[in-house]
């Protein structure tokens, strides 16, 4: 695999614009798929039904979406070519603990096509999950903007702090 063809697979299934995506993030994809192929082999014969052609059905939550009861959040991109709009829309229509937000111009990873609209929609959905939660004080003493996800999810939309030095050098090693 090579930087141009990690962008070509990048744009057929992930985002809806390759164009946009750096030339680290695309080299760190060729390294970790050089390096993890035989895992990431196993990972799709763990989750996949070959005679299905689908994933395992114990895997899938299917109709137990209903009954969750943990507040959730849909991120998905208008272009996305795994998840279909109406499934989801669906979803969000029998149960009052989840919620969906459809990202004009993005593919599967919103976060990469748009990731300031992203972060702001996180922020608002995580802003409300604190004002209805008041049974744990140590989720009020905490955000969540601490979490390494939202950290790294920040930097990359240019909304959080410059990458530390140990990130860039770590990231160069790819």
């Amino acid at each position: 695999m090579t930087r141009d063809g990690s962008r070509k697979f990048w744009g057929q299934l992930l985002v809806e614009h390759p164009e946009r995506l750096d030339d680290l993030l695309l080299d760190v994809d060729v390294a970790h798929t050089r390096r993890n192929v035989d895992s990431m082999l196993g990972l799709v014969r763990c989750l996949a039904d070959a005679r299905r052609l689908g994933y395992r059905r114990e895997l899938i939550l299917g109709e137990r979406w209903q009954l969750l009861t943990t507040p959730t959040l849909f991120v998905l991109g208008e272009h996305d070519a795994f998840g279909s709009p109406e499934e989801v829309e669906a979803l969000v229509a029998r149960n009052p603990n989840l919620r969906l937000v459809r990202v004009a111009g993005a593919g599967h990873d919103p976060w990469i096509d748009e990731p300031k609209r992203v972060v702001a929609e996180i922020d608002e959905f995580l802003a409300g999950r604190r004002d209805r939660s008041t049974r744990d004080v140590s989720l009020a003493s905490r955000t969540h903007r601490d979490a390494p996800w939202a950290v790294a999810l920040a930097e990359y939309a240019g909304t959080g702090p410059a990458p530390r030095d140990s990130h860039a050098r770590t990231w160069r090693r790819w």
